[in-house]
């Protein structure tokens, strides 16, 4: 992520509790935006008001993408005004992944919605919420989060159909799509 050219500092942390436990968390912050004036309050960039930090994401996916395996890309990106540093000038990865197990629920929001926004389109058909399920299941994610209109197979660079096939299996058996 450090070598990307607009990313000023970045981390990836692997947190154990809290919101995003056991899934990999890249932090970052932009060269352009004003550090925050005091240095133990973490703040969160407003992807709302600046429609750079999407696209910024979108390139440091694509850049680790082509270098690592799947499961090394972060799968949550977390925009900061700036990352969090001790006396001597080192990230402060202990503040950091307190911050991130004790975050409250509007500041998870926001996190989520980073990339994506708020605005999720729901199924219109039996079938449309059969894969809204299926997907649901295999991203470990609540139905309301899955957009029927949002790709999801770019997140799995590698990843081999046939075995989503053996997946999706049960969720397309006959009585399950039948109106």
């Amino acid at each position: 992520m450090a070598r990307y050219e607009r990313t000023r500092q970045s981390a990836s942390l692997f947190p154990q509790t809290g919101p995003f436990a056991n899934k990999l968390v890249g932090v970052f912050d932009i060269h352009g935006f004003q550090p925050s004036k005091t240095a133990a309050i973490i703040q969160l960039i407003d992807s709302e008001a600046d429609p750079n930090v999407a696209q910024h994401i979108q390139d440091l996916e694509d850049l680790l993408g082509d270098r690592l395996p799947p499961y090394m890309v972060p799968s949550i990106w977390v925009p900061l005004k700036d990352l969090p540093l001790t006396a001597s000038g080192k990230l402060n990865r202990h503040l950091l992944e307190d911050w991130l197990s004790n975050l409250d629920s509007q500041s998870v929001a926001e996190i989520n919605n980073t990339r994506h926004p708020s605005t999720t389109v729901g199924p219109k058909t039996r079938k449309q919420l059969v894969l809204r399920n299926a997907c649901s299941d295999i991203l470990n994610s609540s139905p309301a989060e899955i957009d029927i209109e949002r790709s999801y197979v770019c997140k799995w660079r590698g990843f081999n159909f046939s075995n989503a096939s053996v997946v999706l299996l049960p969720y397309f058996r006959p009585d399950t799509l039948s109106p």
